[in-house]
């Protein structure tokens, strides 16, 4: 017993080494050395976040297909020039859309149609993106970084049972207020990136009865970059996506780590911002933690957890690292998809979906509200402290690391994973192999001593009976306590 014993304890300890060792290489944590914001917390304590948030929930109709969109679409272009962000130029001219009939031009608009091969209909109103630049305080930018969000709902799409009449408070209205605190924050603050505030329509599609996840407006976000010729040089693209209404906040960018997600936590760590860490069960595909979507636009087919069925999911397959902030409650294990406050329904893409019921779920009155500008504040004071100062230039420093690790973290990490994973299943193979050989050598040894002991002609283990092994042969354990 004593060898059997050994063994089972030396495999045991092998098999623990060998995953906290590969766990260990997965998802080590370098230091860059962030720095603290002077205003990160001023950021999260105050309101202005919410009653941007407030504001844009008036526009209750923003509809891809609608021309009710269109004022929500001037609101959000105005307050960008503002703030004092450039439209993108075409042809040497500011960027815009002349709504047909009565209406001033909606400057920064670049419209489009989300005709698919889901919906049969030909899209008749125009959907509108919107493309502000806020340029760097600099001769020599460290690069371009995206910051978008849908600003699309679904008011008016029939579902068959009734028709949405939500405004999308959670999905996507609070990402919004983000995006416009973040670019008037940044308006007073010194940034070596060239900085794209990208608003995008068509995020979903309705067809039949059923929402259709498609990401038209990323996917036409990086067609007109392309078009204008300032898609190559993409360092960073951060979205915005269903903040405000969860549990916690949470900053994803792959299944699988990279130096600038780690420095946008570390950040976030020394501002004092409540950020979580994604479950290390949600870093990888996986069926039963997943949402199934079709494959469209180039996307992976089969199942995508909920952080990465958003918009980034087209940068992604751009090659552009990307960023996600996103808040719901990842630690609830409970729902396969996701939960976004534990206790509560989900209200994405339902009519439950309203800033009424976010303030109720983070709390209730006044205190629910400071809730949600906290949390979102947080977004705002994660992104500006990041992007600016002494933390802009360690993230070009981490970013300059993201081409290679995302071409080889995948393979290299994959490759040690099973490489890892080999040597330990060849470990315990080999130990169970030398278990028995040994165990069998044994056998043999005491079979040959018995075999040399003269058989009594009595029965039973009485003095001069049969076998004294007789006992052990009968219930199948021979010599095992011989061992």
């Amino acid at each position: 017993m004593r060898k059997k014993n050994f063994l089972l304890i030396l495999i045991a300890l092998l098999s623990v080494s060998a995953l906290v060792g590969l766990s260990a290489c997965s998802y080590a944590r370098k230091d860059f050395g962030a720095t603290k914001s002077d205003n990160a917390q001023d950021i999260v304590s105050d309101m202005t976040t919410f009653e941007l948030l407030e504001e844009f929930c008036a526009y209750t109709d923003r509809n891809y297909a609608s021309a009710g969109s269109y004022p929500a679409a001037q609101y959000l272009s105005r307050k960008l020039l503002s703030y004092g962000l450039q439209p993108l130029k075409v042809n040497g001219g500011d960027m815009k859309y002349m709504p047909a009939g009565e209406g001033d031009a909606i400057i920064g608009a670049d419209a489009f149609k989300a005709d698919t091969d889901i919906v049969a209909e030909k899209q008749k109103t125009d959907s509108l993106n919107l493309y502000f630049r806020r340029p760097a305080d600099t001769d020599r930018p460290l690069g371009t970084v995206i910051i978008s969000a849908h600003y699309d709902n679904l008011f008016g799409s029939d579902l068959g049972r009734h028709i949405v009449s939500a405004t999308g408070a959670y999905d996507n209205a609070a990402a919004v207020a983000v995006l416009l605190r973040t670019a008037q924050e940044m308006s007073g603050m010194t940034c070596e990136y060239n900085v794209i505030f990208s608003l995008l329509s068509a995020s979903t599609v309705v067809a039949d009865g059923a929402v259709y996840y498609g990401w038209y407006g990323a996917s036409r976000m990086y067609a007109t970059l392309e078009r204008l010729g300032m898609a190559n040089n993409i360092s960073l693209a951060i979205n915005l996506w269903r903040l405000g209404g969860g549990k916690n906040n949470y900053m994803y960018s792959y299944d699988k780590a990279t130096s600038y997600n780690n420095l946008f936590y570390e950040a976030a760590e020394v501002n004092g911002l409540d950020f979580k860490d994604v479950p290390e069960y949600k870093r990888a595909f996986s069926a039963d933690y997943a949402v199934t979507v079709s494959g469209r636009l180039g996307s992976p087919t089969g199942t995508l957890h909920i952080g990465m069925l958003n918009d980034s999911l087209v940068s992604m397959n751009k090659g552009v690292p990307t960023l996600t902030y996103l808040s719901l409650d990842w630690s609830d294990v409970s729902n396969p998809g996701y939960t976004e406050y534990e206790g509560f329904s989900n209200c994405a893409l339902t009519d439950g979906d309203t800033l009424e019921n976010m303030v109720l779920v983070s709390g209730g009155g006044d205190k629910g509200k400071q809730a949600i500008a906290g949390k979102l504040g947080a977004v705002v004071a994660s992104i500006t402290s990041t992007l600016t100062g002494d933390n802009g230039r360690l993230l070009g420093d981490a970013l300059a690391l993201a081409d290679k690790e995302l071409k080889s973290l995948s393979s290299a990490a994959t490759a040690l994973y099973y490489t890892g994973l080999g040597i330990l299943i060849a470990s315990i193979v080999s130990l169970v192999i030398a278990y028995f050989v040994a165990n069998r050598k044994n056998a043999e040894r005491l079979a040959a001593a018995a075999s040399k002991t003269p058989p009594s002609p009595g029965n039973g283990n009485t003095p001069g009976g049969a076998s004294p092994f007789e006992e052990y042969e009968d219930n199948g354990k021979i010599f095992e306590d011989f061992d």
